[in-house]
């Protein structure tokens, strides 16, 4: 019965999000002087999502609670967790209806990283990595490098935002971009609360990361290059930030940083997975 309710909701969510990203697409294209019918101001408003973030969170309790362990031991639980995380983060960061025409953007992501959970599940019982059972801080490191990275992402997709924005403001070319994306200092204050809310998610999953590879992995090596590098990626994020706060840069310098940083740590984080020998692993 659980195993036919999950494989459900694994087709369910992907369509959903598609359904959602399809509406705010359809929204965004509409010309600002054009009414909008009451069924799309409410599916593009902030219950929906409110809605499908209770859904993606009640499927992955209710995986967890199948395999009695954290649901992050393969590629597909992974890719489900960035997506719930994503729409979480951006959430909490969009502050009026204003920005939910920033939805075609983030849903988009958001699906596409549902697509690929629903493609790569495997059953239960095929899934469950014995370090989830063996030591469940694992699990919470885990969690919390998920939200970090997601809360980045967000960040770093603003940072795009407030880029193409900023462009269309200098060139003078007052097309949909201009008049859907919310003023550039909302664009600003969002990436920067993504961001901070990213470096400090990500520090607290590194440390129990650290913990867990000193007293719960005796076979860890502490110079594992994934660690070393992704430890480095995140001190580089937060010296960034302190510069940008000393020398009080903004606008497009503090864009282009923001998504240079974030290019780096994936580009890190990727060769380091695909290339460098470690202890880290997702099967499936």
């Amino acid at each position: 019965m659980t195993q036919t309710l999950l494989t459900l909701l694994d087709w369910f969510l992907p369509i959903a999000y598609l359904a959602l990203w399809t509406v705010h697409a359809r929204t965004f294209r509409l010309p600002l002087d054009q009414d909008r019918p009451t069924w799309l101001e409410r599916i593009t408003g902030k219950i929906p999502l409110m809605i499908m973030l209770a859904i993606h969170a009640g499927y992955t309790i209710l995986r967890g609670l199948a395999q009695q362990a954290w649901p992050l031991s393969n590629k597909a639980e992974f890719f489900s967790l960035l997506a719930l995380s994503i729409l979480a983060v951006w959430l909490f960061t969009q502050r009026d209806e204003e920005d939910a025409q920033t939805g075609i953007f983030f849903l988009g992501i958001t699906a596409t990283f549902q697509i690929f959970a629903c493609a790569l599940m495997i059953p239960i019982k095929d899934t469950t990595h014995p370090i989830l059972h063996e030591n469940p801080i694992y699990g919470v490191h885990v969690l919390f490098m998920v939200l970090g990275f997601a809360a980045l992402a967000v960040g770093a997709i603003d940072a795009i935002m407030y880029i193409l924005l900023a462009r269309a403001l200098k060139n003078r070319e007052m097309g949909l971009v201009f008049q859907k994306l919310p003023p550039l200092i909302r664009i600003e204050e969002t990436s920067k609360r993504a961001t901070v809310t990213g470096i400090f998610l990500l520090g607290i999953g590194l440390s129990l990361g650290h913990i867990v590879a000193l007293y719960g992995l005796d076979s860890v090596n502490p110079w594992d290059p994934k660690i070393v590098l992704t430890d480095l990626a995140w001190l580089a994020y937060i010296v960034g930030m302190i510069t940008i706060k000393l020398k009080g840069l903004g606008g497009l310098r503090m864009g282009y940083l923001s998504l240079a940083a974030f290019i780096i740590l994936m580009l890190t984080v990727a060769i380091s997975s695909l290339y460098l020998p470690s202890f880290h692993s997702f099967p499936g």
